[in-house]
């Protein structure tokens, strides 16, 4: 480079822009490389990370089987935070998974605070899945909310749970409707008769 200043200060342009081309393609090489390289360790942390939340959810498995759902909660968290460098798709998953887990623990085991901790996750997974960018794994994810909120609701006493499970039905047929997914449609249908039906029972 200091060549190439030289050459200009002299007036010898030629050489100037021949020198200078050089170096733009010497700084190319560079950038296409260390880029490759930067890519390679970006797949590999995001590889690690998601090794990490894996442990995680396994050491909340263990958690479950101890009739510990707060722990459980905290290392499923702990995963979710691992991800935070991932996609809005990867942790979405994750965080419905360590919903449907805490909901199944809580609707077997009797645990209100089981079902209180997915709900909280499955508000998590809808900020994960937006309706707008996936509106049908948003939809999922109102239908698994709905379930946990009717669980609840049956349990405790007033209505607000199970209103709360009728809206979250009601949002997600927004989204899975006859025509789209059927099956989806017909499990949600399905669901918020349930729903009604006890909240018409608690009126």
């Amino acid at each position: 480079k200091q060549q190439a200043l030289a050459a200009l200060q002299g007036g010898e342009l030629e050489e100037a822009e021949r020198l200078l081309a050089a170096i733009r393609d010497r700084h190319r090489t560079l950038v296409a490389r260390r880029r490759r390289a930067a890519e390679e360790a970006h797949a590999d942390l995001l590889a690690a990370l998601a090794d990490e939340a894996d442990t995680c959810a396994h050491q909340a498995d263990a958690a479950l089987l101890r009739f510990d759902a707060a722990e459980a909660l905290s290392r499923y968290r702990d995963g979710l935070a691992a991800l935070g460098e991932g996609g809005a798709d990867e942790r979405w998953r994750y965080a419905l998974s360590a919903a449907d887990a805490l909901q199944a623990f809580g609707d077997r085991a009797g645990r209100n605070d089981a079902l209180l901790a997915a709900i909280g996750l499955y508000t998590t997974a809808l900020d994960a899945a937006p309706c707008k960018r996936v509106p049908l794994n948003w939809a999922a994810t109102q239908n698994n909310l709905g379930n946990a909120l009717w669980r609840l609701g049956a349990r405790e006493s007033g209505t607000a749970r199970l209103e709360e499970a009728v809206a979250a039905y009601r949002a997600a047929l927004q989204e899975r409707t006859r025509e789209r997914v059927p099956l989806g449609w017909a499990t949600t249908q399905n669901n918020l008769g349930i729903a009604l039906h006890t909240l018409g029972e608690r009126e």
